[in-house]
């Protein structure tokens, strides 16, 4: 498998939750006869927005490397297959790890 970036990883899986919510919502809406821009506004918006929270949460934690950079946080750079570290925190680790 190749290793894709946070950001490609993360707002692919965005964009396959928010489609499968809007279409589970959709088909809730026809079988009910319910208004579907009054569902789809009020409550698929901040179903949504919690989705994505908790994707970010879940890329982070999984596919980050585990090395700190200078400013004390966690390096924001994708592990390397079995890894704990991308390519520039497997040769060194200057500032740390994050502690899990």
């Amino acid at each position: 498998m190749k290793y894709k970036s946070i950001n490609f990883i993360s707002t692919y899986m965005k964009s396959t939750m928010n489609e499968e919510c809007s279409n589970i919502a959709s088909m809730i809406c026809k079988q009910c006869d319910l208004d579907e821009t009054h569902i789809k506004k009020n409550i698929l918006e901040d179903l949504l927005s919690e989705n994505n929270s908790i994707i970010n949460n879940i890329v982070n934690s999984d596919i980050r490397c585990l090395g700190l950079i200078k400013s004390g946080e966690q390096c924001a750079r994708t592990r390397k297959p079995n890894n704990n570290f991308c390519k520039i925190h497997q040769k060194t680790l200057k500032f740390g790890i994050k502690h899990i």
